[in-house]
């Protein structure tokens, strides 16, 4: 969970933690000791750790992995969609980042299919299409009454 924990955090997160250590702790002159995003990626992990289901997290990392397999490409996989679409990328985000958004929208375009976009930004990374979704409410709201 430390590791996930890490990955969906936005690149420049961490820049907040500044090498500062724990209080009382000196992690240049024991090994024991340790910095402050130590601390604090333990703590959330173990917290996310507790409200996950390990086989739920295999099952979704299984899924994400055969997504669409049975196509020969993505783009014969879209191209049988009648669906209009709204792709929502967070610029920080590094499990699927925003390239992979990107490359979406233009196979759905070339495919004919209507697009919107509706990026978030903010500093939570893959995180911010949980807690930053409020900040889209209108692009939402146009394309669902659309």
């Amino acid at each position: 969970m430390k590791l996930i924990t890490l990955q969906s955090r936005d690149r420049g997160w961490a820049g907040q933690f500044d090498r500062r250590p724990v209080e009382g702790q000196d992690p240049a002159r024991r090994i024991q000791d340790r910095f402050a995003i130590e601390q604090w990626l333990e703590s959330t992990a173990a917290a996310r750790a507790k409200q996950s289901d390990a086989n739920s997290l295999l099952y979704l990392t299984r899924a994400n992995q055969l997504f669409l397999n049975e196509y020969p490409s993505s783009a014969a996989a879209l191209a049988r969609s009648q669906a209009r679409w709204l792709v929502v990328p967070s610029r920080g985000d590094r499990v699927f980042p925003i390239e992979y958004s990107e490359e979406l929208v233009k196979t759905l375009e070339q495919a004919g299919k209507t697009v919107t976009t509706a990026p978030l930004s903010g500093g939570l990374g893959h995180l911010e299409g949980v807690a930053g979704m409020a900040q889209i409410e209108a692009p939402i709201r146009r394309f669902l009454a659309g």
